[in-house]
């Protein structure tokens, strides 16, 4: 029994060292159609179509002296239809060390126009996104809401954060490296936030993305706005149906009632294809909390464009996080 009890001392702080990990995921599957003209198509189950089904891996060490290293790998989306794996890592696979001087973080992270803009989107950046439909989202920023090689550096000071990057090597070897800043302010029901990116290529046509977002919580709900400039987009990347860059705004209005959240939002492309023509697009949302981890949830966008009619989703799911 004593070698035991000296045994389970001796682990535990040895144990001390060893960083805490942290094994999480999200699971999504729902039942859902097409919408083209009128005309009902694609329907069946669908994956990830509110939030993207994963798994991921995070940790932490205490190194002391208020300072800590950290790790985060994120798997790339689960298919809950088909049970198709995409096992690598290629949402998340950075470290990081972090303390009073803020957080430097290296590896494939989340961009920074999308940590510093993307909760103006008031039901997340799901597949009924209407700034996603029209091309505005940060998310869709060179094609990706993601940026490989990149070194960051976070800081928060009171309602103040800012969020430096830069792109050591790009996702394509033809881009130029690029810097992305983002600054936020939020004081009790105010969250404001202006996020930059620099333009990805030599090519014509090419520029500086940025956002500025806003929201507000009155309590009976929670109203944002957002005024966006889209970065160009390359062959593949939309072009053919959003167009080579876009400015555009977009509203939105989210009312919790008990378990319960219903929401609207509507944003607009005023250049959406080289021809001048806009893009529109509008998005209802309905969810509902079974517990603290699991989610019922309907949503629906209708989009509507000078040159290719209208046309939309809708998507009937659930939602498991652990």
């Amino acid at each position: 029994m004593k070698k035991t009890l000296i045994a389970l001392a001796a682990l535990a702080a040895t144990s001390a060292s060893f960083a805490q990990v942290t094994i999480y995921g999200t699971l999504d599957g729902s039942y859902g159609a097409n919408t083209t003209s009128g005309q009902t198509t694609d329907i069946g189950m669908r994956s990830s179509y509110d939030s993207t089904s994963k798994i991921g891996f995070r940790g932490t060490e205490d190194l002391g002296g208020g300072m800590a290293a950290g790790f985060n790998f994120e798997t790339g989306g689960l298919n809950m239809g088909t049970g198709g794996t995409a096992m690598d890592t290629s949402r998340a696979s950075n470290l990081s060390l972090s303390g009073g001087f803020g957080k430097v973080t290296l590896g494939r992270i989340v961009s920074v126009g999308t940590q510093g803009n993307a909760r103006f989107d008031l039901n997340g950046v799901a597949g009924s996104s209407a700034y996603v439909a029209t091309g505005l989202s940060p998310t869709v920023w060179y094609g990706s809401s993601r940026r490989s090689a990149q070194f960051q550096y976070s800081i928060a000071m009171g309602g103040l954060s800012v969020v430096f990057g830069d792109t050591l090597a790009s996702d394509n070897a033809a881009q130029n490296n690029r810097a992305s800043l983002a600054v936020g302010y939020t004081a009790g029901p105010l969250d404001v936030s202006l996020v930059g990116e620099g333009a990805s290529t030599n090519a014509a046509g090419a520029r500086t993305a940025w956002a500025l977002g806003a929201k507000y919580n009155l309590g009976v709900a929670t109203v944002a706005a957002n005024f966006v400039q889209s970065e160009f987009e390359k062959a593949g990347q939309g072009g053919a149906t959003y167009g080579s860059y876009g400015q555009g705004f977009g509203l939105g209005v989210s009312v919790p009632l008990g378990a319960a959240t219903v929401g609207l939002q509507y944003a607009r492309n005023n250049e959406a294809r080289a021809d001048g023509s806009n893009r529109n697009a509008y998005e209802l949302f309905a969810k509902y909390n079974l517990s603290k981890r699991t989610q019922l949830y309907v949503d629906y966008v209708g989009i509507s464009a000078d040159t290719v009619g209208s046309n939309g989703s809708y998507a009937l799911g659930v939602i498991h996080q652990f």
